[in-house]
């Protein structure tokens, strides 16, 4: 399935580092519908879970896909080390795969912060155990370049 993101630009900042009072950070507002269009979401409570899920935990390392909101849950690659807390405990209203509102806040709370920069450290570790890596990969023209430039030094040696 296409995942469709639609953001309400009227009420961001767009200059990631010179936030603005009473606005959100763009930025922000788009990593984290991508994130969940790039499988950060969770399916507790639905049908069918999401890969996210299999890093869910509770506080004494077990799996954890309970939407009980007296219970509290963990985004945690082994089960020990817990990396960000769910937004569960307490819960009233947010997606399951939000995080808890932070001080300073993170990329996938469950309710924005206005007025600040936001760092999307932990979402990074998540969308990497979801499968993806954070790797430059150079755009074809720069290969092309580099190619011709290869080709240049080859050529200009077989000519010695």
């Amino acid at each position: 399935d296409d995942g469709v993101i639609g953001l309400n630009t009227s009420i961001c900042f767009t200059d990631h580092n010179s936030p603005v009072a009473g606005k959100y950070d763009l930025f922000a507002v788009a990593a984290h519908e991508l994130d969940e269009v790039l499988g950060t979401v969770s399916g507790v409570g639905g049908s069918t879970l999401w890969s996210a899920d299999l890093y869910r935990y509770n506080g004494s390392g077990a799996r954890s896909f309970t939407t009980d909101t007296g219970q509290r849950a963990y985004f945690s690659i082994d089960g020990t080390n817990l990396l960000d807390e769910y937004n569960q405990f307490g819960r009233t209203t947010g997606d399951w795969g939000d995080w808890k509102r932070h001080s300073p806040p993170q990329v996938q709370d469950w309710q924005g912060t206005t007025g600040m920069k936001i760092d999307p450290d932990v979402e990074f570790r998540l969308l990497d155990v979801v499968g993806y890596d954070r790797v430059i990969t150079p755009e074809p023209a720069s290969m092309a370049v580099l190619g011709l430039g290869v080709f240049a030094l080859i050529r200009r040696r077989a000519k010695k």
